[in-house]
């Protein structure tokens, strides 16, 4: 079945699925880095991830939940340092260049995020990664 569930219009659109991604602006694919064994995978970025969580900030809050657990202190080695691009970075789009970090803070030990950044949000998805 063809994403966004109109198998109609992606049959008549001549476009892969494949390539319904590109144009929706993902990469596709996620980069887990664990620093404390150093080791780096690659997984594939979940449609349900794309499809209910739009955008960095809102894939790095359903990113951090899934990996990471809530009661886990924040300088432990298992706590999570979440950073994400959103679907437009990397085009022409005024202010689409920013990438959203999530952590646990050490202060308070609540989640929060932080967002900045010109050229890292566009490297990071030139390089092939939404988080």
């Amino acid at each position: 079945m063809a994403i966004g569930g109109d198998e109609g219009f992606w049959a008549e659109s001549g476009w892969t699925e494949s390539e319904v991604k590109t144009v929706y602006g993902y990469a596709g694919k996620v980069l887990l880095v664990d620093l404390s064994k150093r080791k780096v995978k690659d997984v594939e970025l979940s449609e349900t991830l794309i499809e209910f969580f739009i955008g960095g900030l809102g894939g790095n809050v359903k990113l951090i939940t899934d990996l990471s657990d809530r009661w886990i202190h924040p300088y432990s080695p298992d706590a999570c340092l979440v950073l994400g691009v959103g679907p437009l970075v990397g085009t022409v789009a005024p202010g689409a260049a920013k990438v959203s970090t999530v952590c646990k803070f050490p202060l308070t030990e609540t989640y929060g995020f932080a967002s900045g950044g010109v050229v890292f949000g566009i490297m990071m998805k030139a390089a092939g990664y939404d988080h």
